[in-house]
């Protein structure tokens, strides 16, 4: 099993070329050189999925030829993670939440964000359009990352000592239960902010300056005045607290 790793992805650009995206994003997964590989999904159909990396940075041909993970050079598994940097693409995906010139997905990937190799490759494929990344999960790990063409900005938190809730054995389970929600709250901040982060970004483009403390009622009032509905809902239903909105401004 992996460390699981959760995914918040806001595609933004010009409605026309949102839209161009979110076609060339759906897709399936190719099949591999093994026989059933997919058949623990869907009866052995593969899933049209709404985020499919194959779509957006194709996998080579004879990734279709090969076992999937026989341990030897060049197989499906070494495949995926040259040409995307993590295995499998994506999973748990969910269909984008929707405005005018924006699209935002959530799916999980396996052992990490795909931050290194696949999202680079997107925005160089689509370089009028900037990708704002959010991400969290076990390992433990966070960031937030932006990604415009060949420009790169943001930051991964590297794990250092009492950043992280301590497990132990010993715990009874009353305590794992406190453990596991202090956990995910931290490694889940990036995540909890990303809708705050995107109206934000969005509203500096448009010459506006919000302050941290108290934005997000503010900001949803002034996306919903220029036709982010979908996200102005989503800014809403946050905890508009002083310390989720200086994590957005990271």
């Amino acid at each position: 099993m992996p460390n699981n790793i959760d995914n918040i992805i806001s595609v933004l650009g010009s409605p026309d070329d949102v839209s161009a995206f979110v076609a060339t994003a759906r897709g399936q997964h190719p099949k591999t050189g093994d026989a059933g590989r997919f058949a623990e999904e869907d009866n052995g159909v593969r899933p049209v999925k709404a985020f499919n990396f194959h779509s957006l940075v194709p996998l080579p041909p004879e990734y279709s030829t090969r076992p999937y993970g026989d341990g030897s050079a060049g197989c499906g598994f070494d495949l995926e993670c040259e040409t995307w940097g993590v295995k499998w693409g994506s999973y748990t995906h969910k269909e984008p939440d929707r405005d005018p010139g924006l699209a935002t997905y959530a799916f999980g990937t396996a052992w990490d964000a795909p931050y290194k190799v696949f999202l680079p490759k997107v925005a160089e494929r689509f370089p009028a359009l900037t990708f704002l990344l959010s991400w969290g999960g076990e390992g433990p790990t966070r960031g937030r990352m932006t990604f415009q063409g060949e420009k790169r900005t943001g930051r991964k938190d590297e794990y250092r000592d009492g950043d992280y809730p301590k497990y132990s054995d010993d715990m009874t389970a009353d305590q794992e239960r406190a453990w596991s929600a202090a956990y995910e709250a931290v490694t889940n901040v990036y995540l909890a902010s990303h809708p705050l982060w995107v109206g934000l970004m969005i509203a500096r483009r448009a010459g506006q300056n919000f302050k941290p403390a108290g934005v997000a009622p503010v900001l949803a009032d002034w996306l919903q005045e220029n036709g982010y509905d979908t996200l102005a809902a989503t800014v809403r239903a946050l905890d508009a607290g002083a310390k989720v909105g200086r994590m957005a401004l990271r």
